[in-house]
């Protein structure tokens, strides 16, 4: 290779060094400056922005947990009211019909636990507890039930005056057939069915209770309108040694130890329930039940 074409490659070589030596230190030494301090600076920095994330990640992570673990506490008690709640139907049928079978019925104001301990006692045998309980109750309730029906059903307001008085005045030989009577005249108006008039073994207005069997809750409150119970049983579905109080017995004299303050109370009992079930959609149908 010639010997002049290499001098001045040599020469091009040391021109451009000097040319550009200074720029090449000078970034060198900014590099310097970047690579050294300034990233442990920005390590440090970038550990302090991870510590103060972590924590309320942390935080955030644990606050999901408890939310998760109250979820599912939340999902167990939902499941465990709905539980209920299917059960609801069939032990209101039973309820009713315990009591239906000693003669009384629902008020929807008593305790939403009465009704339970109530046919407990009964099932139990313990007849005068649950009897004593009830007249009790209604015995107390009596001013306002008076109050209700006169209110609900206006133009047989001065039948259930004289019949609430006679009650008041324990003049129960009165107070009992007149309230007995108003009965089947309430079943009549609202429903177009009778209750002391069987059809096929049923009470008539079992009929109109048929109306709401889809319906399950409605239809466990209608439960005692559904069969006969012994305030509308026929004399063949009666015992021999029946003593309780029926309709029949008392509005055809068959019977005259009726004249008792339960037997008035019962019948208060059974005017308060229908004037109650059979206006379920009412704006005076709030229940404690």
């Amino acid at each position: 290779m010639d010997s002049k074409f290499i001098e001045q490659i040599t020469r091009y070589q040391r021109e451009f060094e000097q040319q550009y030596k200074p720029i090449a230190d000078a970034i060198q030494a900014s590099l310097k400056h970047v690579y050294t301090p300034d990233i442990v600076a920005t390590k440090a920095y970038f550990s302090q922005i991870e510590d103060q994330f972590s924590k309320p990640v942390a935080e955030i992570a644990r606050g999901l947990e408890k939310h998760f673990e109250y979820a599912s506490r939340l999902a167990k008690e939902a499941q465990s009211v709905y539980d209920a709640m299917a059960e609801l139907p069939s032990s209101i049928r039973a309820e009713l019909g315990v009591l239906a079978a000693r003669g009384w019925y629902l008020d929807p104001e008593l305790p939403a636990s009465a009704p339970a301990k109530l046919r407990e006692a009964i099932e139990a045998g313990d007849h005068d507890a649950a009897d004593t309980a009830l007249v009790r109750y209604f015995a107390e309730e009596l001013p306002t039930i008076r109050n209700h029906l006169t209110a609900k059903y206006p133009k047989r307001a001065h039948i259930f005056n004289r019949a609430f008085d006679a009650h008041v005045r324990g003049e129960y030989e009165l107070s009992v057939p007149v309230l007995l009577a108003q009965v089947d005249g309430i079943c009549w108006d609202v429903t177009s069915f009778l209750l002391f008039k069987a059809d096929n073994k049923r009470p008539e207005i079992a009929k109109y209770a048929d109306h709401f069997a889809m319906n399950a809750y409605r239809h466990a409150l209608l439960a005692p309108l559904l069969e006969m119970h012994p305030i509308s049983a026929s004399a063949k579905a009666r015992p021999a040694n029946f003593d309780g109080l029926n309709r029949h017995q008392v509005l055809h004299g068959e019977s005259v130890t009726y004249n008792t303050e339960m037997n008035s109370l019962k019948v208060v009992s059974l005017l308060k329930y229908l004037s109650w079930v059979l206006h379920f959609t009412d704006e005076d149908s709030s229940t404690n039940i």
